[in-house]
């Protein structure tokens, strides 16, 4: 079986919306995904099925008169999926058989009404959901 992968990824920032916001720190919202294989060697031929998706919100200083001083941010940063290194089998012995799924989310909703004052905000997610097969893991031939 070879290789499944999906992945969704997505950044939003919505900052100072409305009236009389000042925003002055940087505002941002940051999502970094990796999700699939990378086989090497031979073989390789494992079951990888990833699913990931990835997600960094930031919602900050919207209404009337907030004054955003310092950097806002949401980073969501995610590795879903395998690595295969080296001589892998053909057959389900180890380092054959991964199923990997992941959710990952970075939300930062903050400062919005009215007359808010905001020093640095952040939200943060780091995922690492997956298997690294590094070889060698042999098929053993046997003679008849």
């Amino acid at each position: 079986m070879g290789d499944i992968n999906q992945g969704s990824n997505q950044a939003v920032t919505e900052v100072g919306n409305g009236v009389g916001n000042v925003v002055l720190g940087g505002a941002s919202a940051t999502a970094t995904q990796s999700v699939g294989s990378e086989h090497f060697g031979f073989g390789s031929h494992g079951g990888d099925f990833n699913f990931g998706q990835n997600q960094a919100i930031n919602e900050s200083g919207n209404g009337a008169f907030n004054h955003i001083l310092g950097p806002v941010s949401a980073t969501a940063d995610q590795h879903v999926g395998s690595d295969h290194f080296g001589y892998e089998p053909y057959s389900g012995l180890p380092g054959s058989g991964d199923i990997n799924q992941g959710s990952n989310q970075a939300l930062n909703i903050s400062g919005n009404g009215a007359f808010n004052v905001l020093g640095p905000t952040s939200a943060d997610a780091h995922q690492d959901i997956g298997s690294v097969h590094s070889g060698p893991w042999f098929e053993v031939i046997h003679p008849l």
